[in-house]
């Protein structure tokens, strides 16, 4: 297996931020630092070779000839990059596919030592089916072991013959030696994934431990403060205590994980005891904004109406048919939600409720009932201003 990686950059900040960046552009003629393994190869349904005809720059682009089609997926060349337990990874690849099927995404996988499979890592769920497109993405959580990250550009095509293209491949591996004290959850996120915070500044409960999604069991909840929200994804139960909407708590300790396009923070010990503190005033939407705004914060709607009559059922979607276009695109009701059962208002109404996002569909999940049912606002002279709810 040849392994050459062309380290671009290494970095270390008065943080204790280590990067190093590993790219390949095809530009010596040759597929550097990718590893064609039988059990991962196209060698049974198809052929990878270099190519001058198309590229998204330079001169040279890897070429996928996929010549048959099996069930599920096969993958180009996979490339393994270095890391240590605690390292987040983000990668980048220019794609471009010619052919009938799904076409081209970039996933990720976790490898011990000895370039064993160890964990998923996650990636893109949507495909390049067309011209030259980059996917970027930062994969969830952080290595679970010293080993590889293994990058893989996964094939899908169900009519032959079809052709993809790979240019401009590149991906940065990250080390955070320590904990980074932040005054509030705007800086947090700006540190992205796989950083290990200590937010200093109160934040706020909007949403109790699984007061959404208790079916996941994950310990579930939202907090937000004056500058942005987080989900907080507790599983083992680490933070060790159960909070409520309107609890406030100051000094909580975590590593930050981009799941999907939610950044999650995720306990890295017993968190502080609740003070009684006091809920943000739902963000008043003009539909303009972008997920990253509005991301896990408490938003309000106005103007709704719904593709759906009856009751509210749980774990289910409902459509806008207003407002639209519109940043929001459904109302989803989740098993913990108090609006389970309740009527669905015929008409136009307004609803507050939790700013989530699912397969790029951002959602609005509301919570109490008949609380997040036409509340009374009174729009922020700026966003996120505080006051009693």
């Amino acid at each position: 297996m040849k392994k050459i990686f062309f380290l671009l950059l290494f970095t270390l900040s008065a943080l204790g931020i280590y990067s190093a960046t590993y790219t390949d552009n095809f530009e010596d003629g040759n597929i550097d630092g990718w590893a064609e393994e039988t059990y991962l190869s196209l060698d049974a349904n198809g052929d990878i070779s270099i190519t001058t005809a198309d590229k998204h720059g330079g001169t040279y682009a890897m070429k996928i000839n996929l010549t048959a089609t099996t069930s599920g997926y096969d993958y180009a060349p996979v490339w393994d990059v270095p890391v240590v337990t605690g390292d987040s990874v983000q990668a980048s690849a220019w794609l471009k596919w010619t052919g009938d099927g799904l076409g081209l995404r970039i996933y990720g996988a976790w490898h011990d030592s000895g370039h064993l499979f160890n964990a998923s890592a996650g990636g893109i769920s949507t495909y390049v089916n067309g011209d030259w497109t980059q996917q970027s993405y930062s994969f969830g959580g952080v290595a679970p072991v010293d080993g590889f990250f293994r990058l893989q550009i996964r094939v899908y095509g169900t009519t032959v013959p079809a052709v993809g293209y790979v240019d401009d491949v590149s991906v940065t591996v990250t080390t955070s030696t320590g904990v980074q004290d932040v005054p509030n959850i705007a800086a947090a996120r700006a540190l992205g994934n796989g950083a290990q915070v200590r937010i200093n500044g109160p934040v706020v409960a909007t949403v109790g431990k699984n007061g959404l999604n208790a079916s996941a069991n994950r310990n579930q909840f939202y907090i937000q403060d004056s500058t942005g929200a987080l989900m907080v994804d507790d599983q083992p139960f680490t933070a060790a205590r159960t909070y409520a909407i309107g609890d406030s708590i100051t000094g909580i300790v975590g590593t930050l994980e981009l799941y999907y396009d939610t950044i999650e923070i995720h306990p890295n010990e017993a968190w502080p005891a609740p003070t009684t503190g006091v809920v943000p005033t739902p963000r008043v939407l003009t539909g303009t904004e972008t997920w990253e705004q509005i991301a896990s914060q408490l938003i309000y709607v106005d103007g709704v109406t719904i593709t759906g009559t009856g009751n509210w059922t749980a774990d289910n979607e409902y459509y806008f048919l207003t407002p639209s276009p519109f940043i929001v695109k459904m109302v989803r009701i989740e098993d913990a939600s108090q609006w389970v059962a309740k009527p669905i208002p015929t008409g136009s109404f307004a609803l507050a409720g939790i700013a989530t996002i699912y397969q790029s569909n951002v959602q609005i999940q509301p919570r109490l009932y008949p609380d997040d049912l036409n509340p009374v606002i009174t729009p922020p002279t700026k966003a996120n201003t505080w006051s009693l709810y």
